[in-house]
Parts: C-alpha cells; structure tokens; sequence
C-alpha cells in the first residue's frame, strides 16, 4: 500500500508449519496501525482475527490502546495454553505509525524484520 508517502510491503512464507499467520494494518486520520502475528494454533491465529476486528471496529490509534490489545492477545494465549499439552508458540509485531512525522512506535515480540530503504537499517 501507499500512504502519503510511504510505500507499505509485507512477506512471510506461508506453511512453513502448522498454525497461521495474519498480517492487517488500518487507518485513522494520520496514523496507520500495523498487526503481523504468527502461530503454532489454528485457533490462537484465528482468535488473534477476532481481537484485531474488534480493536479496528474501536478506530482508536494509540500507545494506550495498542498495550491493551497486547494485553487482550497475551490473556487470550495464556487461555488457550492452559487447555493444551503443547505449549502455543506465538509471535506478534505491532506498531503505530504517524503519517504526518513519520515515527514509528511499536512492540515486537518474535522473528520480525523491519527494513526501510531510506535509512537502509534493519530494526
């Protein structure tokens, strides 16, 4: 996608294993909030769905509401851990992007990659 002036690209590489991945972004006035998130459970990954849809449907863009949906997604692991024998491996990447300054703020927990071509660093 691009946003003025920031040209959007996402890659993984699907079944690989079993599970799911998901990778969404939406906007709100000047700010673009990203998802990726990646599973070893059909149903963490389709759960994760379920939380994004209902942050999105919100339209709140903000450190605050981001924390609470890391919150909501860890509550939501943590339950589908308990019923199971194998333990749930989940990665997650959020960030909140400001359009009008071009800052980027977010949490990554896992394998994630952010490239800019601009200032050619890897984060």
């Amino acid at each position: 996608q691009n946003l003025k002036g920031v040209k959007l690209l996402s890659k993984y590489a699907a079944g690989e294993s079993v599970g799911g991945e998901f990778f969404d972004i939406f906007k709100t006035d000047n700010k673009v909030f990203f998802l990726m998130s990646e599973t070893s459970s059909y149903l963490a990954s389709s759960s994760i769905l379920q939380i994004f849809s209902d942050y999105k449907e919100k339209g709140e863009v903000s450190s605050e509401s981001e924390i609470r949906l890391l919150e909501e997604i860890k509550a939501e692991a943590q339950q589908i851990n308990s019923n199971k024998k194998k333990a749930l491996k989940i990665s997650v990447f959020t960030g909140i992007l400001d359009l009008s300054t071009h800052k980027f703020e977010g949490h990554m927990f896992g394998k994630f990659q952010i490239l800019s071509s601009n200032q050619k660093k890897k984060y």
